[in-house]
C-alpha cells in the first residue's frame, strides 16, 4: 500500500508505505493484522496500542462509522468498499516527491447517480421537513460515476490535481484493488497540545462571480447554513474540552482556492485532562458540517433520502503523531476509484431557503472545478 499526505497534515507532504500493523473494524470484527497474524481485540485494546505507539498512524473513518456508533441502519447501494476503520501503524515516513509526468486519463462516459430530478425531489422533501420543524440545516449528496476509467498514474494524476488545485487537507491512497484521491480543503479536527481546533466549511461560490468574496460573505442563505453547522461544531467540542473553553475566533471567512471562493469559520477549545484519541473522534464522528442541525435526526434522514452508503465519504482520514497531536480532514471532493469505475463524490447544504434547481447546479459546479478531465464530458 501507499500513502501520501498533503501539507495541512503537516510541514511537508509526507509518504508512507509498508505498515507494521494494521487495524480495521467493519461493524462487527475489529481485527489486528501484524505480521501475517491476525487478531481480534476490543476498543480498549486499539486505545492502548494507539497511546504505547511511538511512530505515527493514519487512519480512514468512513461516515458509516458514525452511523454505527449511533445505531442508524440502512440497507443501500454501495460504491466504495472500506471498512468502517481502518488505522495503519509505520514506525518510519519519507519526504512527499511533487515530481509527476502528465497523466493520460481514458473513460467511456459519465453518470449521475441519483440524477438531476432524483435529487431535486429529494431536496424538496428535505425542504419539507424543515418547513415541519424536523430539522434546520441537511447535507445531502450524489454520486458522479466514471465508467470504465484508466489513468497511466494515478499517482501523477494526484500530484497534478495538486499543483493546480492545491488542497490542504488532501491525500492519496494505494490500497490492493482500490485507489483514493481526497482533495479536501476541509480540516475536521486538529490537536495542539491541549487545544482542539476545527474549521467547518460551508459556502462555495464560483471564482468567476464578480465581487464573490463579498457576495458569498453576505450572502443570508450561505451565512444561515454557516452559523448552524459553527452552533453544531460548538456543541460537540463542548463534548470533549473545558467547560466555558469552547469559543469561535474566527467568523464567516471566505477563503480563495483556485477556482471557487469557500467561506468558513473556526471553533476552537482546551481538551479535558486525560482523554485520549479514540474517545475524542468517537465523541464528536461524524463531522457537523456533512451531516446537518439537529445531528442525529438529520443522520436518519439521509440515511433515508440517499439512496447509497456513503462509505468513507464523509467521513475523516487523519493522521496521529508520535507526540500524540494530529490532523483530521473531512473527506470530501474524493475520487476512489474501484472494479474499473471512478466514482466523484459531491454535495450541498440545504436549508430552508433553497432552490433545488441551484443546488443540483452546485454540486455540477464542484464536479467541474475539481476533476478537470471531466470538464469536456460534463460541459
Amino acid at each position: 500500500m501507499k500513502i501520501i499526505t498533503g501539507h495541512g497534515f503537516g510541514n511537508f507532504p509526507i509518504k508512507f508505505e509498508n505498515p507494521k500493523i494494521c487495524v480495521s473494524f467493519d461493524g462487527k470484527r475489529l481485527l489486528k493484522l501484524e505480521k501475517d497474524e491476525k487478531e481480534d481485540i476490543y476498543f480498549e485494546e486499539l486505545s492502548s496500542l494507539i497511546r504505547k505507539w511511538e511512530g505515527h498512524i493514519f487512519g480512514v473513518i468512513g461516515y458509516d462509522f458514525g452511523e454505527w456508533l449511533h445505531g442508524i441502519k440502512r440497507k443501500r447501494r454501495t460504491f466504495n468498499h472500506f471498512p468502517l476503520l481502518s488505522l495503519f501503524f509505520f514506525d518510519d515516513f519519507e519526504p512527499a516527491t511533487d515530481f509527476c509526468e502528465r497523466p493520460v486519463v481514458k473513460f467511456s462516459g459519465t453518470i449521475f447517480y441519483p440524477k438531476d430530478e432524483e435529487f431535486a425531489f429529494s431536496i424538496k422533501k428535505a425542504i419539507e421537513k424543515m418547513e415541519a420543524r424536523e430539522m434546520y440545516v441537511i447535507n445531502l449528496s450524489r454520486v458522479l460515476k466514471i465508467k470504465s476509467v484508466r489513468c497511466s498514474s494515478w499517482l501523477d494524476f494526484y500530484l497534478a490535481l495538486q499543483r493546480h488545485h492545491t488542497a490542504d487537507f488532501s491525500f492519496y491512497m494505494e490500497i490492493g484493488d482500490k485507489v483514493v484521491i481526497c482533495n479536501s480543503p476541509e480540516l475536521f479536527l486538529k490537536k495542539e497540545g491541549d487545544t482542539i481546533f476545527s474549521e467547518p466549511i460551508k459556502g462555495t461560490l464560483s471564482t468567476s462571480v464578480e465581487n464573490g468574496e463579498e457576495f458569498l460573505r453576505n450572502n443570508p442563505k450561505e451565512r444561515a447554513e454557516n452559523i448552524m453547522i459553527v452552533d453544531m461544531m460548538r456543541n460537540d467540542l463542548n463534548r470533549i474540552c473545558v467547560p466555558g473553553s469552547v469559543h469561535v475566533p474566527a467568523l464567516f471567512s471566505v477563503k480563495k482556492l483556485p477556482s471557487v471562493y469557500q467561506m468558513f469559520s473556526i471553533v476552537s477549545g482546551k481538551l479535558v485532562s486525560g482523554i485520549d484519541f479514540m474517545e475524542i473522534m468517537i465523541r464528536t464522528f461524524p463531522p457537523a458540517s456533512v451531516t446537518g442541525a439537529p445531528k442525529i435526526q438529520v443522520m436518519k434522514n439521509i440515511s433515508i433520502l440517499e439512496p447509497f452508503k456513503r462509505g468513507i465519504y464523509c467521513g475523516s482520514a487523519f493522521l496521529l503523531k508520535p507526540d500524540k497531536n494530529f490532523v483530521a480532514n473531512v473527506i470530501i471532493r474524493v475520487l476512489v476509484v474501484e472494479g474499473g469505475d471512478g466514482f466523484y463524490y459531491t454535495g450541498a447544504g440545504i436549508t430552508v431557503d433553497s432552490n433545488p434547481f441551484d443546488e443540483v447546479e452546485e454540486t455540477k459546479t464542484k464536479c467541474l472545478n475539481i476533476i478537470p478531465f471531466l470538464n469536456e464530458k460534463l460541459a
